[in-house]
């Protein structure tokens, strides 16, 4: 995937059971975040703040789970308290077609479908909210 570019479509249902589709979150700045829950977990729940104090400003939060089934998605998402949308990738066919080889991965993607940026391991959230903000002003 190149910056700038529109991203692949994304498909499947999140955990509560809704159609995960780039269309859901149309409007909105997207991150997206592929996770494993051997090494990526914590950080997962290190979003929850910002998504909270964020979403009202326009940004959307997928947390995409790669390699473990949906019931290891399920227990996470409770035990952190997370309300944003998240997808169990057990197959890792996503991760693939998005081309995430190393986890954490994380793509923010503006209102128009379009890569803006991709980050290869950690980030913090100061950093993510520096890469976000000016989108949302777009």
């Amino acid at each position: 995937m190149v910056i700038g570019e529109v991203v692949p479509p994304l498909s499947g249902l999140d955990i509560q059971g809704e159609t995960v589709s780039l269309s859901r979150f149309k409007g909105k700045v997207l991150v997206l975040f592929f996770w494993k829950s051997s090494c990526c977990g914590d950080k997962l729940k290190l979003l929850e703040p910002y998504y909270r104090l964020n979403r009202d400003k326009g940004v959307a939060l997928l947390a995409i789970n790669t390699g473990d089934a949906r019931s290891v998605v399920e227990s996470f998402a409770a035990a952190g308290a997370v309300t944003f949308p998240m997808q169990s990738d057990e197959y890792a066919m996503t991760a693939r077609q998005y081309g995430v080889f190393g986890f954490p991965t994380l793509f923010i993607i503006d209102r128009q479908g379009m890569l803006q940026r991709k980050i290869m391991g950690d980030i913090s959230v100061s950093q993510l909210d520096k890469l976000v903000a000016p989108q949302l002003v777009q």
